[in-house]
């Protein structure tokens, strides 16, 4: 394609092949057509592009696809039921992130390091937030994590440092070690609602609401797994083991 700024992707395209893009350091606008349903690994990765639009037919986002790019929002169309590992890892500017429906997990790294994250919407067919998902996004300041979620992994947002308030629902069984490590503590408020249960994680520091205790107010730990902390609840200990 050479050195073009901008770059229209011809409404034959099905598939943008794995590192089709990458490292065009001058490429900052990119029409993506309807009917590209999968993106390949690193497809665009290191690309300055200003702003992305995603077709609504796509089903698939391939790993560090967009890695290092420059856009300030992102909109998963319903329907993508993949996105890789990294696909959106460093992009500094990005500032808003929606989620619609089709996705089930979030995988290692992919929204790590997007420092400027301040606005997040996950959808309601989540059961997973893989390792470091949302590590050092450092504007984040609360994050709902939505029904059906059932584990939340290793770091997932780690030193997320203005992260304040975190809701997570009876559905989840694991989190993981360092889950919220570094999170603030300075903006941690009571939310006040005695329907909840609330807690305080004793080793991030950030507020936490559980929507429902388990009947003996736990979380079970995998066989053989020895460490925990300890959230002080309304109604008791809760016991996050890792």
């Amino acid at each position: 394609m050479g050195e073009a700024e901008e770059f229209i992707i011809p409404d034959t395209v099905t598939r943008i092949d794995d590192d089709a893009f990458y490292r065009k350091e001058q490429l900052h606008a990119v029409t993506i057509p309807e009917s590209v349903t999968e993106i390949g690994d690193g497809a665009f990765a290191f690309c300055p592009l200003s702003s992305l639009i995603l077709p609504s037919g796509l089903k698939k986002i391939g790993g560090s696809a967009f890695f290092e790019c420059e856009f300030s929002s992102v909109e998963i169309p319903q329907g993508v039921t993949e996105i890789g590992s990294q696909a959106f890892e460093w992009c500094r500017s990005l500032s808003s992130v929606v989620i619609h429906n089709g996705i089930t997990e979030i995988g290692e790294k992919t929204f790590a390091y997007c420092s400027k994250l301040a606005r997040l919407t996950l959808p309601s067919t989540l059961k997973k937030i893989g390792n470091e998902a949302f590590s050092e996004c450092d504007e984040l300041t609360s994050v709902v994590i939505p029904q059906g979620v059932s584990e939340i992994g290793e770091k997932a947002f780690c030193r997320c440092y203005s992260l304040a308030t975190i809701t997570i629902p009876g559905t989840v069984k694991k989190i993981k070690e360092k889950a919220f490590v570094d999170c603030n503590t300075n903006n941690a408020k009571s939310i006040g609602n005695e329907s909840r249960i609330y807690a305080v994680i004793r080793y991030g520091g950030a507020r936490v609401q559980f929507e429902k205790a388990y009947e003996d107010g736990t979380f079970y730990p995998d066989e053989g797994i020895k460490w925990y902390h300890i959230v002080h609840c309304s109604d008791g200990d809760v016991h996050i083991y890792y």
